[in-house]
């Protein structure tokens, strides 16, 4: 569960990606839900737009998806949601300290904001 402070950070993180998962009149199917799995390993941080001919709300839709991947909601905004999920694989592939998740001085797991993490112990953001 993300608090308020990640979630301000993966929405900061949000606002320079393009939009890659489009949600049509068909709605949520089995099609979506790959691709936002397949999208999310890959990426951890995926923006998609819900088209106007789509019956469903992007809240809606953020929420399916949501329950479907495992990921978290960040932020829905007019047609747009943005999702997150922590993935092992793009930390490991990247070598990314920002992606590494290390005790903070309060001895909480946090992952450091990206960009900002030190060398020694991470920000705590709880």
């Amino acid at each position: 569960m993300l608090n308020s402070k990640q979630r301000a950070e993966l929405r900061a993180q949000s606002n320079d990606l393009d939009t890659t998962l489009m949600v049509g009149k068909g709605g949520v199917t089995e099609a979506v839900i790959a691709e936002a799995e397949n999208q999310l390993t890959a990426r951890e941080l995926v923006k998609g737009k819900v088209l106007e001919g789509a019956l469903m709300s992007p809240r809606e839709v953020s929420d399916a998806i949501c329950e479907a991947t495992g990921a978290e909601g960040v932020a829905c905004v007019g047609s747009k949601f943005v999702i997150y999920r922590f993935s092992e694989k793009k930390g490991q592939a990247e070598g990314n300290p920002c992606q590494q998740v290390r005790p903070c001085a309060q001895g909480h797991s946090c992952p450091p904001p990206c960009g900002q993490a030190p060398a020694g112990a991470a920000q705590c953001l709880l």
